[in-house]
């Protein structure tokens, strides 16, 4: 009897041994196991991939992270330098501009000073014969700018024609708040002009009043230091108010005198 009993342990270990190494939970009885695997469920495994990589994938590899490690590089200098150059064009705007608020030159005051016309004579057809002396004055009111007057013409105008030959005046350097005087002599010699403007002027000394413009034109340079600009251009208008002087003027049958100084319109 116990070699039964032996036999059949035997048996029994066998196949418990048989069964383990085929599902480790057989040692479970079949309502508890299948219950067991619903709340444990058995772990997966993965196995990892390696990969493998050839000499010649690996150089094809290094060479496009070098591009583009070397794109990206190239791009982040090139940002750089931009902003860079952005950022030193915007200083050097800013510092212009601030020093033209702080240094920004004040055109130049013109004041005419005195006219007095000599001669003025109309004849057929529109033409007009005229002799005016001017004295014009020129004031610098910038304390830190000196003006270079490269040259400055004058002419005497009426309703928008001129009625005399251009003038030269004296040119040269005024520094600050400095003041010069010029007198010259306009000549006008059977100048031809529009017929409305004959019969204006006809009109005018009939009533014995007479308004007529002289104008400046010319070139300016500001001096600072030794910093000197380029070139610009000056024009001045000066209103004449002129009456009628009624014989007082040495006997000039049409001499007319200036009634006062009147400042004069600067544009540069």
């Amino acid at each position: 009897m116990l070699t039964i009993l032996s036999t059949n342990s035997d048996q029994q270990h066998a196949l418990f041994s048989r069964s383990s190494n085929l599902d480790p939970w057989n040692i479970r009885p079949p309502q508890c196991r299948s219950r067991f695997l619903l709340l444990h469920p058995l772990p997966t495994f993965r196995p990892s991939v390696r990969r493998v990589h050839t000499l010649s994938s690996w150089l094809k590899m290094s060479e496009k992270d070098c591009s583009r490690r070397n794109s990206f590089c190239w791009n982040k200098l090139h940002s750089r330098i931009l902003a860079f150059s952005m950022c030193l064009i915007i200083l050097i705007l800013v510092i212009i501009i601030v020093i033209w608020l702080l240094l920004r030159p004040t055109k130049p005051k013109f004041l005419l000073q005195d006219v007095s016309l000599y001669m003025l004579n109309l004849s057929a057809p529109n033409l007009l014969s005229s002799y005016l002396q001017i004295t014009i004055s020129s004031r610098n009111p910038n304390d830190r700018f000196g003006i270079y007057y490269d040259n400055l013409d004058t002419f005497a105008e009426y309703k928008h024609q001129q009625i005399t030959a251009v003038a030269a005046l004296p040119v040269g350097y005024q520094g600050h708040n400095d003041v010069e005087i010029w007198s010259q002599n306009l000549y006008g010699i059977d100048v031809s002009i529009a017929p409305f403007a004959a019969d204006s002027i006809t009109q005018e000394v009939n009533a014995g009043l007479l308004l007529i413009y002289v104008r400046l034109e010319g070139r300016l340079r500001w001096k600072v230091g030794s910093w000197i600009s380029s070139h610009y251009h000056i024009y001045a208008s000066c209103p004449a108010l002129l009456t009628a002087d009624n014989g007082k003027s040495g006997g000039r049958s049409s001499a007319y005198r200036f009634e006062q100084r009147t400042p004069c319109i600067v544009n540069i």
